[in-house]
């Protein structure tokens, strides 16, 4: 019987020594959780400061620089050009109308790279043109 009090007391002790660690656990977490999130409260801070900082410097960057106004060189003085001085060419004007040679026409079958190159023949039409313009 002394032996099982013994027991029981022994047991009981323990039960409170658990106990007492247990709350003590708690509480170290709990703390642990409370600084954690006061030190992440202040990484945001400080992210956010950072990018508020970041945000300035380019909108420093993007400003338009003012340039230091150069002085005004003298105007070159006009040149003057008498008549006879020099000579105006006249550009010369191309002939308007259909192309003198052609190609002759494709005959039924042709293949260029076998038959070659086809000839070149007066073109008819430019020899219409040419009666119609000089009559």
């Amino acid at each position: 019987m002394e032996n099982e009090k013994l027991v029981n007391e022994y047991i009981n002790s323990l039960t409170l020594k658990v106990n007492e660690l247990q709350q003590e656990n708690l509480l170290l977490k709990a703390r642990i959780n409370t600084e954690r999130a006061d030190l992440e409260e202040q990484q945001m801070a400080l992210k956010l400061e950072l990018q508020q900082t970041k945000d300035k410097l380019a909108k420093l960057s993007e400003a338009p620089k003012v340039k230091a106004e150069k002085p005004a060189k003298e105007k070159p003085a006009i040149p003057a050009f008498t008549p006879g001085s020099f000579e105006e060419e006249k550009p010369v004007a191309k002939p308007k109308g259909p192309k003198p040679m052609i190609k002759a026409p494709k005959p039924k079958g042709y293949n260029a790279e076998v038959d070659g190159p086809r000839d070149v023949i007066p073109n008819p039409a430019f020899e219409d043109f040419k009666e119609k313009k000089y009559n």
